[in-house]
């Protein structure tokens, strides 16, 4: 019962971003390759995030296997303001500081990936607060066990990114 919908939902998203690639790899070379390597910073930043996700997950299950729904709304509560501080936190830090990331990892031939991916993360960043508190509370979510609800958010949200993909990026 939970599992189906888990699978679903988590890979819902790496299919998403390879769809993405197909469609970024249509551009170029530098836009794929700059694209690639800012990918690698916020997955970098997402694992570290994850941890939070599981900590809150670990403790609000505690409280709702002890029947104390109070308390675990209240994690809840506390979770999500804290993960929308950290959201903002690290768009600011990509939108203002995405130039500077790239140049400790720019290599001589790089200029035009670098450009890609600079621009990439900083357009990302400006989405980050969405992306990042989605990111948290549908992991509390589907490590509280309700794998169905961040399943059908997950997939309505990739649908979407696929219907705009496209354009956006085009």
């Amino acid at each position: 019962k939970t599992s189906l919908p888990a699978v679903v939902d988590l890979s819902s998203q790496t299919i998403m971003w390879t769809i993405e690639a197909i469609f970024i790899g249509q551009i170029g070379a530098a836009a794929f390759a700059g694209v690639g390597m800012a990918i690698q910073i916020i997955i970098l930043f997402m694992t570290v995030l994850l941890t939070f996700v599981v900590g809150s997950s670990l403790i609000i299950t505690r409280y709702l296997g002890a029947d104390n729904r109070w308390e675990a709304n209240h994690i809840l509560a506390q979770a999500m303001m804290i993960g929308i501080g950290i959201a903002l936190g690290l768009a600011v830090f990509w939108y203002f500081g995405a130039t500077q990331i790239f140049k400790l990892i720019q290599e001589d031939q790089s200029a035009g990936a670098e450009l890609a991916g600079v621009t990439y993360l900083k357009t990302f960043a400006v989405f980050a607060p969405f992306i990042i508190t989605n990111f948290i509370a549908l992991g509390i979510v589907r490590g509280s066990g309700d794998t169905k609800y961040s399943m059908m958010i997950n997939v309505g949200i990739n649908s979407l990114n696929l219907i705009l993909a496209p354009t956006l990026i085009f």
